[in-house]
């Protein structure tokens, strides 16, 4: 019996600039990052699952060893009005290059695919990792206030949105919308430019309840958040529950 085993490694550098009009209402930015990739994405026999040096050795000697230069860019504009109506697009991993006869692993169709596309020594050509798709993403927030001292933020974005030009495809076509949309509330106290002293947010994202709280105690900051992952490269989802805590300090 064989086993689909996926192991990613990136190392790499990120740099990156933004840029602000006088009345700070609109803000575009860019990001620049070199990555070095060492992926293995194959099957393994079930027994040798449990042979650790010997799966480490096969997954160090199969594994391919590329690295790509990336392009991440996007602005967001917020609209002078009492709520705050602020919208964002945003480009992770632009088109820098193209890749033919990629196997869409949603759709499941060949197709020639544009974002990141890695070079190197390949064991496994056919690898999902080998590119990193175009991600376009759009998003639409605001701020309703019910008090002076109590208001909200409402945001609403969709991620992956495709986009197909010809035979060229940035971004992968079939993905569920449900694993697209991104959708959550905060409910603060204070004034709403300010930073609050006590927050509580919940959403929906890709398909996966979120939750997240910060209280503020005098120079501490303490927050935490859970929230689900889709890591499955395919139709069918897979959660990976994550949790974070976080203490910081402002003097």
């Amino acid at each position: 019996a064989l086993a689909k085993t996926t192991a990613i490694s990136d190392l790499g550098a990120v740099y990156g600039m933004s840029f602000a009009d006088k009345s700070h209402r609109i803000s575009a930015g860019v990001v620049g990052r070199y990555v070095a990739r060492f992926a293995y994405e194959d099957k393994l026999p079930v027994a040798e699952l449990k042979k650790a040096k010997e799966m480490q050795t096969r997954i160090k000697t199969d594994s391919n060893k590329s690295m790509a230069l990336a392009v991440d860019t996007g602005f967001i504009w917020t609209v002078a009005d009492f709520w705050f109506p602020t919208v964002g697009i945003s480009m992770l991993n632009a088109p820098t290059g193209c890749k033919e006869g990629y196997l869409n692993p949603f759709s499941k169709k060949r197709e020639t695919v544009c974002g990141t596309v890695f070079k190197g020594s390949f064991e496994n050509p056919e690898a999902i990792s080998t590119i990193d798709p175009t991600d376009i993403r759009i998003g639409l927030s605001m701020t309703p206030r019910f008090s002076s001292k109590f208001a909200a933020r409402v945001a609403v974005d969709m991620h992956h949105l495709p986009l197909t030009v010809g035979e060229d495809h940035y971004g992968l076509e079939g993905i569920a919308p449900l694993k697209q949309l991104h959708a959550g509330i905060e409910v603060f106290v204070g004034n709403p430019l300010e930073r609050s002293p006590f927050t509580v947010a919940m959403g929906l994202s890709q398909g996966y309840f979120t939750f997240g709280t910060t209280v503020e105690i005098g120079v501490i900051s303490l927050e935490f958040s859970t929230f689900g992952r889709d890591i499955s490269s395919s139709a069918t989802p897979k959660e990976d529950r994550r949790m974070l805590f976080g203490l910081s300090m402002a003097f």
